[in-house]
C-alpha cells in the first residue's frame, strides 16, 4: 500500500470516528452520507463490494460451465469411440487390416478381454478392487493442531477478520 493510500486511510479513519460519535451508533446512513460528502472513501468500499459479488458471480458461473463442459466432453468422447468401431468394423468386414487415407492411416487389432456389466460403486466393491489414495484434509488437520498434536510445519493462527455482504 503506497503512503498516499495509508494517509488517506488514516484520514477517512479519524472522520469516521468523529462523525459516528455525532451520528451515534444506530444511524449507519447518516454515517455513511456524511463520510461520503467529505471524500470518496465510501464509493472505493462500494466498488469493493460490487467488484467482490462480480467475482462470486463469475466463480458459479465458471462452476457451472465447467460442468456443462465435462459432459460435452464425455458425450464427445463416447461419440469417437463409437465411430471408431464402426471404422474397426468396417475394415473387418472388408477384410483389410489397415487402410490408408488422407485424414489417417488406420487399423483395427485384437484387444484383450473388457469387463461386461455395470460395475458396482466403489463401495460396494472389495478393497483390493478399488484404489486408495492418501489426500490432505484440512478439518481433521486444524481438529489435531487445536487438540495440541504436533504437525511439523504447521500450527494455528490467531484468527483475523472476515466480511460478510448481505445484499440489498
Amino acid at each position: 500500500m503506497s503512503a498516499d493510500l495509508k494517509t488517506r486511510g488514516r484520514e477517512t479513519a479519524a472522520l469516521w470516528q468523529s462523525v459516528r460519535a455525532i451520528v451515534g451508533e444506530d444511524d449507519d446512513q447518516a454515517l455513511i452520507d456524511t463520510v461520503d460528502g467529505e471524500g470518496d472513501a465510501i464509493q472505493g468500499l462500494r466498488y469493493a463490494v460490487r467488484l467482490a459479488i462480480e467475482c462470486e458471480a463469475n466463480a458459479l458461473a465458471a462452476k457451472a460451465l465447467a460442468s456443462d463442459y465435462r459432459d460435452r466432453q464425455k458425450l464427445l468422447e463416447g461419440r469417437a469411440e463409437r465411430y471408431r468401431q464402426s471404422a474397426a468394423a468396417f475394415l473387418q468386414e472388408v477384410g483389410e487390416k489397415s487402410l490408408r487415407l488422407p485424414e489417417a492411416t488406420i487399423s483395427w487389432r485384437h484387444t484383450g478381454p473388457q469387463i461386461v456389466g455395470d460395475i458396482p460403486s466403489a463401495a460396494d466393491l472389495p478393497d483390493h478392487c478399488v484404489k486408495f489414495h492418501r489426500v490432505k484434509h484440512e478439518p481433521s488437520i486444524k481438529a489435531a493442531l487445536e487438540a495440541g498434536k504436533t504437525i511439523p510445519g504447521l500450527s494455528l493462527s490467531n484468527g483475523g477478520v472476515g466480511l460478510t455482504v448481505r445484499r440489498a
